[in-house]
């Protein structure tokens, strides 16, 4: 009620922003909310009810905005998520917004509403009225659910979940000594990896996979696809972890 009587329509009367219901026409059912907010970032924030998620609402939603932003000569629109919101990159993309970086720390908030809030990058969108607008393309194919198995190991995209076990393995003596850096890697920079690799898959040129021993379901170690060289042509690294 709340936010339908004094949040929803964010900016209306004061000429800051544009909040909008967003409406299904074939049933004028309420399935979502969108907002473009014209001070400050000049972003876009929205969202959609569980039971229309999976219809694009999002992307076309953002579009109508962003058509109607350029239309009042506005240059440049952009959007912005946690780098754990994966759904949300993929509506940028969709939308035409080109990844262009991460911001670090930058928000405080868990994002399933159930751990303690503790700090998380931003991934930032934009899309200038000078671009063309199509879907940009992610970087890399998803895997098909449930990845990929010999039924010995599964490779399935890196997880949060996965960072102490990702910390473990890059603080293992071998694993420092054949590296790259010879240093090992913080906590935090496990954090972050873990945090990142699935909107890596979107917008990196580093795929992440997990190794997961199907035994016994435990994290084995990691596996890297690269978009490297030539066009077709891809590098593949791994990292084992010491037990």
């Amino acid at each position: 009620l709340r936010f339908v009587t004094e949040l929803g329509d964010e900016g209306r009367r004061d000429g800051t922003g544009i909040g909008c219901a967003v409406v299904e026409s074939a049933t004028r059912r309420v399935v979502g909310s969108a907002a473009l907010r014209l001070t400050g970032e000049k972003d876009l924030g929205y969202w959609i009810a569980g039971d229309a998620r999976g219809n694009a609402f999002a992307a076309e939603a953002v579009r109508i905005l962003v058509d109607w932003a350029f239309e009042h000569a506005l240059r440049r629109v952009q959007l912005l998520c946690d780098v754990r919101n994966v759904a949300s990159a993929h509506t940028a993309l969709a939308a035409g917004f080109r990844y262009e970086g991460t911001i670090r720390d930058h928000l405080l908030r868990p994002l399933d509403g159930s751990a303690p809030p503790r700090a998380s990058d931003l991934a930032w969108f934009g899309r200038l009225a000078s671009d063309d607008g199509n879907r940009v393309a992610p970087s890399f194919a998803r895997l098909p659910r449930g990845g990929l198995s010999d039924g010995v190991v599964q490779l399935r995209t890196m997880l949060a979940s996965d960072a102490e076990g990702n910390w473990q393995q890059e603080t293992d003596p071998a694993t420092v000594a054949i590296g790259f850096t010879g240093v090992p890697t913080s906590h935090d920079e496990s954090r972050r990896s873990a945090d990142r690799a699935a909107l890596d898959w979107l917008v990196g040129r580093v795929a992440t996979m997990t190794i997961v021993d199907v035994a016994t379901g435990r994290f084995a170690g990691e596996l890297h696809l690269r978009q490297a060289g030539p066009p077709g042509v891809g590098g593949v690294g791994y990292s084992v972890h010491p037990d």
